[in-house]
């Protein structure tokens, strides 16, 4: 999935010759334009051939910073899956895509695979967040999805006819079995237990206090104005001395509840190891960028820009790319032609969520660690976004 070339794809690589298990993906190429990882294994169990490909979605191209797939091709899930399938067909008696796919209504989607690929008993599928208690069928084929961060394990029952799937049930496993006396792994706790203790002496450092709810749940940080994306857009404009900011709404992971904060809650929020540029662009292509950001509305888009310095009204029934309707950088209208100093994280500054447009203007200045730069503007400021402040407006008839 596109989190997996966090670190580089050369990282991943390392790590898939690492691990014991094959690491699947049949549809991304190297420059060289070969695989770049395994594309398919077989396993028998009691007598029974299970082919299982992978697939990754290409989005991955613009969901993670861009150099950490230079030189890479991801190739159409759709095209690759059947050549996986005409592979696997006469060799197994199951066929498994395993897959890093969005669920539904996108050109790549889960549901496109099952209509368009004959032969794919059952889909695996990530990415999307989606909790399917029961899976879904789609022209025959059976689509499990078992939500997101480790909060269920999905389980699937395959019960096999002369060969051929005659029935397929799945099911979730919640942590909530644990209490029923599932026992973790010794050995494996351990390890958890020593590396926490490290982690807790850093993590459990209070850095501040909230009174409020601080928003970045996954469904509001992604289609609209939240506190907690203010608090992040301001904590780069301040640090910088921007006219302006914008952060992916998609960069900011979850929400922090009243209370003491701790820098714990912050790594949280921003996982990613972002650091902050300021950058010289112009009105114009601060337009394009903003354009850009809610294109997608009203569908949950990490590209959806959360701001500080900037305010912008848009019109979602408008075509995209013909939404906005006003926009102010420092209260003041902007002007197309005029250079302005803008604060963004390194993933977008790269051209990333689709930013492309962001990706050659001037780098004026590289600042710290985004994480760091909020603790800060914590620990000097406070939280001061009990609301939204207005920043984004969408004007409807």
């Amino acid at each position: 999935g596109n989190h997996d070339f966090g670190y580089g794809w050369q990282r991943l690589c390392e790590l898939s010759e690492m691990a014991d298990f094959p690491v699947l993906s049949a549809n991304v190429f190297g420059h060289d334009g070969r695989e770049l990882l395994h594309p398919l294994t077989i396993k028998e169990l009691s007598g029974i051939r299970i082919g299982i490909f992978g697939l990754t979605t290409p989005e991955t191209l613009y969901k993670t910073h861009p150099l950490n797939v230079e030189g890479l091709t991801i190739d159409d899930p759709v095209e690759r899956a059947k050549e996986m399938v005409e592979i696997l067909n006469d060799k197994c008696d199951l066929i498994i895509a395993l897959v890093h796919l969005p669920l539904m209504d996108t050109e790549d989607s889960c549901a496109r695979l099952a209509e368009e690929v004959e032969g794919i008993d059952l889909i695996v599928s990530g990415h999307s967040h989606v909790t399917l208690e029961k899976g879904m069928e789609v022209n025959g084929t059976y689509i499990v999805q078992a939500g997101e961060y480790g909060g269920n394990l999905g389980i699937v029952n395959i019960v096999l006819k002369n060969r051929a799937s005659a029935e397929i049930k799945a099911s979730l496993y919640s942590s909530a079995w644990t209490e029923a006396g599932l026992q973790a792994d010794e050995d494996v706790q351990l390890l958890i237990n020593e590396m926490e203790k490290e982690n807790e002496k850093i993590l459990s450092q209070v850095i501040g206090r909230t009174d409020s709810f601080l928003d970045g749940e996954r469904n509001r940080v992604r289609t609209g104005e939240t506190n907690l994306g203010n608090l992040v857009a301001q904590a780069m404009l301040t640090v910088t001395g921007a006219d302006g900011a914008i952060m992916n709404g998609g960069g900011i992971r979850t929400s922090i509840k009243a209370g003491e904060i701790t820098r714990g809650d912050i790594l949280n929020v921003l996982p990613f190891n972002n650091f902050v540029i300021l950058k010289e662009i112009k009105g114009a292509e601060i337009v394009q960028a903003l354009e850009h950001g809610v294109s997608l509305y009203p569908e949950v888009s990490g590209r959806y820009p959360q701001v500080a310095g900037i305010t912008f009204s848009f019109a979602p029934e408008e075509e995209p790319g013909n939404r906005l309707i006003e926009v102010k950088i420092g209260g003041q209208e902007l002007e197309p032609e005029k250079m302005y100093k803008i604060a963004l994280n390194d993933f977008i500054a790269a051209g990333g969520d689709g930013y492309t447009m962001l990706k050659n203007s001037r780098v004026l200045r590289e600042y710290g660690a985004l994480d760091n730069i909020v603790v800060e503007y914590i620990q000097n400021n406070g939280i001061r976004y009990e609301t939204t402040s207005g920043s984004i407006s969408q004007n409807s008839p």
